[in-house]
């Protein structure tokens, strides 16, 4: 995709400063073939004012180039984020019941020793949920507060993330 976006660029840049370059090919024949001082001034103060706007295409160029590589950035970034998130999620959703016997469960309304109803349960590693609990496993409605400051409000199924939910980002994009 960088290098899609970065070609578009350069394409349009060098396909004008090589018209440019042909301008300024053309007006330095008409020096050579004028006598006429006052005119060759003027053509070279144009050809002058040519080549700074090649420079400035050259300029604008690398200056998209970096902008296109730090968009490219903040989405792979963005991408990590989510799958050390997915990482996370199935580890601790494949392991909930070792989980729980590690963890902290704050009992709200259990019922059974398999943690049934409402409840909270604090992960050692800083992670915690709150929410609805089947069979000593996520289910239901919850939130699942992940130890970088993203979370995600939603549906369970299972002790795993299924249906309709939000996840909100710690920089504020959900």
């Amino acid at each position: 995709m960088e290098q899609n976006l970065f070609n578009l660029n350069n394409k349009i840049y060098s396909n004008n400063n090589d018209i440019l370059f042909e301008i300024v090919n053309d007006l330095q024949q008409l020096i050579k073939n004028s006598n006429n001082n006052i005119i060759n001034e003027s053509l070279r103060n144009v050809i002058n004012k040519i080549n700074n706007i090649i420079n400035e295409n050259k300029k604008n160029l690398e200056l998209m180039r970096n902008n296109i590589n730090q968009m490219l950035n903040q989405m792979n970034n963005k991408n990590d984020e989510l799958k050390s998130i997915d990482t996370i999620n199935n580890t601790e959703n494949n392991n909930t019941e070792s989980n729980y016997e590690s963890g902290n469960y704050e009992d709200q309304e259990a019922v059974t020793e398999l943690k049934e109803g409402r409840g909270v349960f604090n992960f050692y590693d800083g992670a915690k949920y709150e929410g609805d609990f089947k069979n000593g496993r996520q289910e239901g409605k919850g939130i699942y507060y992940y130890k970088n400051g993203n979370k995600y409000d939603g549906d369970w199924k299972n002790g795993k993330r299924e249906g309709k939910g939000i996840l909100y980002f710690n920089d504020g994009e959900k």
